[in-house]
């Protein structure tokens, strides 16, 4: 359990950023500062998202699924296997089928978290754009589970990669920036 809470903690950190008029910290998606009452306009929100986009926990979570995804998958055991018969990695920015299933294993835990009720989560339309230079692999993709009344939501988009965007969690303009900037 208390593993869960470090990673809570350590997921919470990464979605802050520091007022710009109080220095406290604040979640980057906050439209006011609950410490000093500073509003921020809708561009400002956007350019915290964007500069929060690389975010190296992310990365790292999203790493260590795809190395324990790697060695399930390739069937490693300690008994004996040589490194020859481990397929290697791909030198190739295109993810492969294993490292494409693990990334999307990934978001869907990540996104789920966010969810009132994750066991109804249907995930669909899941792409994952391979990392560039300026930024770490992007998936994107569509959920729709259980509201608080019991009825479905609908899909909304969301994005994972450095950060987690849920379409619910935004603006409808600032979540069709972030779709058109990282998911096309």
């Amino acid at each position: 359990m208390t593993d869960k809470n470090n990673f809570d903690t350590e997921f919470k950190k990464g979605m802050e950023i520091p007022c710009p008029k109080c220095r406290e910290n604040m979640n980057m998606t906050a439209k006011r500062c609950p410490n000093c009452q500073y509003d921020f306009s809708d561009n400002e929100v956007h350019t915290n998202i964007a500069s929060k986009r690389t975010n190296p926990l992310g990365c790292v979570i999203i790493v260590g699924i795809i190395t324990v995804v790697a060695v399930i998958g390739f069937g490693v055991s300690s008994t004996g296997d040589k490194a020859s018969d481990i397929p290697s990695r791909t030198t190739s920015k295109t993810p492969n089928s294993g490292e494409v299933f693990a990334y999307k294993e990934a978001a869907k835990t990540l996104i789920s978290a966010k969810l009132r009720d994750p066991d109804s989560a249907i995930f669909s339309n899941m792409v994952v754009y391979p990392e560039r230079k300026d930024r770490s692999v992007i998936i994107c993709g569509y959920v729709n589970s259980r509201n608080g009344f019991g009825g479905m939501t609908g899909a909304q988009r969301f994005i994972t990669g450095g950060t987690v965007m849920l379409e619910e969690e935004f603006t409808e303009e600032q979540m069709s920036i972030a779709w058109t900037r990282f998911c096309n």
